[in-house]
């Protein structure tokens, strides 16, 4: 896994970086710009269209270097030495770990997660490569273990949703089903106050239905509505 970075050079042996890309995994970046001539912009745009965003995004800074005044530089750099001093490994820790490395590189780039979570964090200064590298594996499992269990959750609240669109078959009319919304809204809104016989099923629902961050009281008065429905449709006699 590198870092291929593209600048201009500010002086002897500094680059001032412009843009990078990361490759990985055997990617090839064929950037059709390292040629005798550089190519029209009807010819770049032709030879990068077949490329990803991220190395379209690369190739145009490419192109505007070339094109530029200023001392173009490119640097390849390797990701896993870097890895190996943030999280506290020790040099070659990486080297035979290709799926710790796989997994650090999704942590970093498709999660953000701080490096500071799957860093070494144990209380031998003493310790082996190898246990630095369990203790770094231990941490990368509990992430993504919280990950997963999210995705898990995500997933069984859509499934329970798009099963409760399958079965809910609305009767009321347009108005029925306003005034129904506004009843439950009212009581969302102010419980105690609207604390009722009638009101009791919105009490159930509300207990069953998992609470979204940022809510509004409408938002969820239509979710209990639509729970109520369903049970309904489902011959629920008693909630």
């Amino acid at each position: 896994t590198f870092l291929l970075v593209v600048g201009t050079m500010s002086g002897s042996d500094e680059l001032e970086p412009k843009d990078a890309i990361i490759v990985q995994n055997k990617d090839e970046v064929l950037i059709p710009l390292i040629l005798d001539e550089i190519p029209t912009a009807k010819e770049f745009k032709d030879a990068i269209k077949s490329l990803s965003p991220e190395q379209q995004r690369f190739a145009k800074a490419f192109r505007s270097m070339q094109l530029g005044s200023s001392v173009m530089g490119i640097c390849v750099i390797q990701i896993k030495p870097q890895l190996e001093v943030l999280l506290g490994l020790g040099e070659g820790a990486l080297t035979k770990e290709m799926q710790l490395t796989q997994d650090l590189m999704e942590l970093f780039i498709e999660y953000q997660v701080p490096s500071d979570l799957v860093s070494y964090d144990g209380n031998d200064p003493g310790a082996s490569r190898n246990e630095r590298v369990a203790n770094v594996r231990g941490h990368v499992k509990s992430v993504f273990d919280v990950i997963n269990a999210t995705k898990n959750k995500e997933l069984e609240e859509k499934l329970t949703r798009k099963s409760m669109d399958m079965y809910v078959h609305e009767k009321r009319t347009p108005t029925e089903k306003a005034r129904d919304i506004e009843n439950i809204t009212n009581w969302v809104r102010n419980p105690r106050d609207n604390d009722r016989p009638e009101t009791e099923p919105f009490k159930k629902i509300d207990q069953l239905l998992p609470k979204k961050p940022g809510q509004t009281p409408e938002d969820r008065a239509k979710d209990i509505d639509k729970a109520l429905t369903w049970v309904r449709n489902r011959v629920v006699d008693q909630l």
